[in-house]
């Protein structure tokens, strides 16, 4: 009747010991974050594409930027960061990071293409067996003059439009994108590109002052959709030292025996 007990008693143990079998399920994992911070200047790289004012707005609307982008063999340089001081001076807001193509924030002119390459290794730690997929990219971006276009590991994304050169000086505009229609431009944990277009405008009366200062803000951050094993809760480990506890009960009084 003994042993009969003890069996039965470490047979509970182990079942009580073994971890409750896991279901899969989808979690959200977010990329890296990165924006134009001064912590994070070293990712952002700026090219001037050409277009100045020749004193015609409507031959510098038709300047094609696209066929610009593709031939113009200039490097990408690096951007700077214009402090809080300087953005107030110029009437930008203070509370956001700002780049720009030069130091005094003055340059042409025309358009820019300002470019983020970063590697976005998505956190799988804890997880168990994951897959992962794309499911979105989220863009905030401020822009002093006009931004015509976003490029996604060099493909133009259709969601976005021009915005329009028709209002006088600039205008700050923060807007919030949202992408889930360009998985197969994404590199899933892996190097991704992401482009602006910005035309620079003057702000002052005179739409021919070529020194008008240009400036550029973002903030970007990939999601994924993670489908994985479930990480066991608490509860589930503490069942597991309970079963182990009465093993160990179990292998001590068969030794008295």
């Amino acid at each position: 009747m003994l042993k009969l007990l003890t069996t039965s008693l470490f047979a509970a143990g182990i079942l009580v010991a073994a971890p409750v079998h896991a279901e899969l399920v989808s979690v959200t994992q977010l990329g890296k974050f990165i924006d134009t911070s001064s912590d994070d200047a070293g990712y952002w790289k700026v090219k001037y594409l050409g277009g100045a004012n020749t004193g015609n707005r409507t031959n510098e609307e038709n300047f094609n930027w696209q066929t610009a982008r593709a031939t113009n063999s200039e490097e990408y340089k690096d951007v700077y960061s214009v402090g809080v001081v300087r953005a107030g001076e110029i009437n930008w807001n203070v509370n956001i990071p700002w780049i720009s193509p030069y130091s005094d924030t003055v340059g042409a002119n025309g358009y820019y293409s300002y470019k983020a390459s970063f590697d976005d290794k998505v956190d799988l730690s804890g997880f168990t067996d994951p897959e992962v997929q794309f499911n979105g990219l989220s863009i905030d971006f401020a822009s002093d003059d006009h931004l015509h276009a976003i490029l996604i590991n060099g493909e133009v994304y259709p969601g976005f439009s021009a915005e329009s050169f028709d209002y006088p000086g600039w205008t700050q505009k923060l807007t919030h994108i949202w992408m889930t229609d360009i998985a197969q431009w994404w590199n899933v944990g892996g190097t991704n590109t992401i482009e602006f277009i910005v035309h620079n405008n003057n702000s002052g009366s005179n739409y021919r002052d070529n020194l008008n200062p240009t400036g550029f803000s973002a903030d970007i951050q990939a999601a994924y959709l993670v489908r994985t094993n479930n990480i066991p809760e608490p509860e589930t480990y503490a069942m597991m030292l309970v079963g182990l506890s009465i093993v160990g009960m179990i292998a001590r009084r068969r030794k008295q025996v």
